[in-house]
């Protein structure tokens, strides 16, 4: 009886929070308020939200997987968002900020044009359905053993519905103060209990003999590194949620020391979820599948009181980049690609099915994760960096090539991938990557006739 307390406890917590942004600031209809946040969060609550939003099903369930399987490096999926975290405050969440727009994608459009305004905001609305599934599938995972009566399918469901509801009554607002709260429950059951319960469980003298590895390992070398740094790394710097938070602090200053804090707890969570995974690894060993490490540590290691905590707190994460996940995706439609009163409303719980489909169709965590970040790593991550940077003027046609070369080429060959086929070698991120790249190279060396100047 004490988890399904503790999760009706948190989530009449979300309900309560939501309750009192709608009672302060009223129904939230105005385009910048609902996407945005108006403009008016602190570098505080900007890091907090940034870090809620970013630390997900990712950090969760595939790092831990990744850890088993290599050790240590494995948590370089999160130190590459730290390091992308790090270059976004240190070179341009200011400039972002001060742009003014509601979205990534218009963003670009400022500098690109309306036809790159609008394939962006395409390509963000597929990687986002990617990620909101990836939360969906890890949420399912997480709460599976101890609900074992209940379909994945009905988990997936309920997590998702939850999100659009909780997404449509308070908009960017609510997410992010929401965020504050749930920051605060997954640090003390990421951060604090499962790396002291789990350590614990080895017994004396346990946590010496961990394997401590680092930065490589002999089945983790430097190819893997550079893959994720580009595949996490790069949306970190650049991404269509982290911008939504970013374009909602309160100015060019706040921007930066939100993206800076959440760098910092980005790493924190990282190198906790390393050593509790290091830790699982020698309680449980031969898992047949690495990605059930962090259910079967809840369900088989920790004290039922911890776990319940654990388990909220786990919880907490993956909704906290649900909500933000959704609310890009419908700001894509709802801003950029049909800018039309109501169809944000209309369009989330719309969105929230697709991902649950999604979630149902792709075989695990790992995939979906692969397929969102090579998505918008490959194809977006360096378009957008050339809109925010002065002085870099290219024609529209060769953004616009860029951005359906990389993304094109990066989720075909992932999709090959999972038919069983490999027809190039490395990893498919880096593929997308060069072909967008080389785009660019190729625009940069024409006249840019079409282009639009900096304002």
């Amino acid at each position: 009886m004490l988890l399904p307390a503790l999760l009706g406890a948190y989530l009449l917590a979300t309900l309560a929070v939501t309750a009192v942004v709608r009672i302060r600031h009223g129904a939230q209809r105005e385009r910048h308020l609902v996407f945005v946040a108006g403009g008016t969060l602190s570098g505080f609550v900007t890091g907090c939200t940034l870090c809620a939003t970013a630390v997900g099903g990712s950090s969760i369930v595939v790092a831990t997987a990744l850890v088993y399987q290599h050790g240590l490096p494995g948590i370089w999926l999160d130190l590459s968002g730290a390091l992308g975290f790090l270059a976004l405050g240190l070179l341009l969440a200011r400039r972002v900020r001060e742009t003014g727009v509601a979205s990534i994608a218009e963003l670009a459009g400022l500098r690109h044009g309306p036809g790159v305004r609008r394939l962006c905001a395409l390509v963000v609305l597929c990687a986002e359905l990617g990620w909101l599934a990836l939360q969906a599938r890890a949420a399912a995972d997480v709460l599976g053993p101890s609900f074992p009566t209940l379909a994945p399918a009905l988990l997936m469901a309920v997590a998702l519905g939850w999100v659009a509801l909780y997404t449509l009554a308070g908009g960017q607002l609510a997410v992010s103060y929401l965020d504050v709260v749930q920051l605060a429950l997954m640090a003390l059951g990421l951060c604090v209990l499962a790396p002291l319960a789990t350590t614990r469980a080895l017994g004396a003298g346990g946590l010496a003999g961990l394997r401590l590895e680092f930065p490589t390992s002999a089945s983790f070398g430097a190819p893997e590194i550079l893959g994720f740094l580009a595949l996490t790394g790069l949306p970190h710097m650049v991404g269509s949620d982290i911008y939504a938070k970013i374009l909602s602090a309160r100015d060019g200053r706040a921007a930066r020391r939100g993206a800076l804090l959440g760098a910092a707890f980005k790493a924190l969570f990282g190198l906790a979820l390393g050593l509790t995974a290091l830790a699982g690894r020698e309680l449980l060993p031969g898992l047949a599948a690495p990605g059930e490490l962090l259910p079967s540590l809840l369900a088989r290691v920790l004290p039922p009181a911890i776990a319940g905590l654990v388990i909220v707190a786990v919880l907490a994460t993956m909704q906290s980049t649900a909500s933000q996940v959704l609310l890009s995706a419908t700001t894509m439609l709802g801003n950029d690609l049909l800018p039309r009163p109501g169809v944000a409303r209309v369009a989330t719980p719309l969105l929230a099915g697709l991902a649950w489909l999604l979630a149902v169709v792709v075989p695990t965590v790992v995939d979906l994760m692969k397929i969102a970040y090579t998505v918008f790593a490959a194809g977006l991550a360096l378009p957008v960096v050339t809109a925010v940077l002065p002085g870099l003027r290219l024609p529209r046609a060769a953004v616009a090539a860029a951005i359906a070369c990389g993304s094109g080429l990066g989720g075909g060959l992932h999709a090959l991938r999972l038919a069983g086929l490999a027809p190039l070698p490395g990893d498919p991120v880096l593929w997308g990557a060069g072909a967008c790249l080389l785009c660019l190279a190729a625009g940069a060396l024409r006249p840019p006739r079409d282009s639009i100047s900096p304002s």
